[in-house]
């Protein structure tokens, strides 16, 4: 469906009910996507800063978008200048796939120039200035811990192990929320049990299967699949075990 068609034959209700399920579609969709991109694609698309908001979103959100659109054109008659029933009828994959086109095309290019936008003015031209360094909350109950201190968090069931020079700690915290916390010049999760601070990494060696940084304190971490290529652009992998 294109975005200049124009409905015929169509009661005002009709025509009332056509546009808000167009836009409530549109709305929706994007908040859906935006769930399903922080959810399943969250620590993988850093770089560039807007691929995930103004590119990966889109592409995602199109997809309901495009059933929407193709249900709401099915359900109301269209100028048959603009129908595209034809093509239907040789093949619903390809009316969907041409439908997911048309508007990807319009609303990728648009969210864009969009966040682009809304990113100028929120900066004002000018770089972002560094942040003063954050406390993590779940350091309030090792109060003689900073942030710089920390060689390694590890998931233990609904604690989480925090490494320091001195020994260990058991908090009881979600690893997530810590690594949330933790400022990312520090350090890097490796694992979905792992988060290992740069400083602290002092060899790494490949088993059979998968990696392992050796830290300071002698504990081998393992290294996942998905952290691989994260913990390598950290330079983990260049000191040799």
């Amino acid at each position: 469906m294109q975005l200049r068609d124009e409905l015929v034959n169509a009661s005002a209700l009709e025509s009332i009910a056509f546009w808000v399920a167009r836009l409530g579609g549109l709305l929706g969709s994007l908040f859906f996507a935006a769930w399903v991109v922080d959810r399943w694609f969250a620590g993988h698309l850093e770089t560039p800063a807007w691929l995930k908001p103004a590119v990966t979103v889109t592409l995602v959100a199109v997809v309901p978008l495009t059933a929407i659109e193709v249900s709401l054109e099915q359900w109301l008659p269209l100028l048959p200048t603009h129908d595209d029933s034809e093509l239907r009828e040789y093949s619903q994959v390809l009316a969907f796939v041409g439908e997911y086109a048309t508007l990807a095309s319009v609303l990728v290019p648009a969210n864009v120039l969009l966040w682009f936008l809304i990113d100028a003015g929120l900066t004002g031209g000018q770089a972002p200035q560094q942040d003063a360094p954050i406390r993590p909350d779940f350091l309030e109950k090792l109060p003689a811990t900073e942030a710089s201190d920390i060689i390694a968090i590890a998931a233990e069931e609904h604690y989480i192990r925090v490494m320091i020079e001195s020994g260990s700690e058991l908090v009881h915290y979600r690893l997530g929320d810590a690594v949330e916390e933790m400022p990312e010049s520090l350090g890097a999760r490796v694992h979905r049990s792992w988060w290992v601070a740069d400083g602290h990494v002092t060899g790494a060696r490949r088993g059979q299967r998968r990696w392992k940084l050796l830290l300071s304190n002698g504990t081998w971490v393992p290294v996942s699949d998905s952290y691989v290529q994260r913990a390598r652009d950290r330079g983990f992998f260049k000191q040799r075990a």
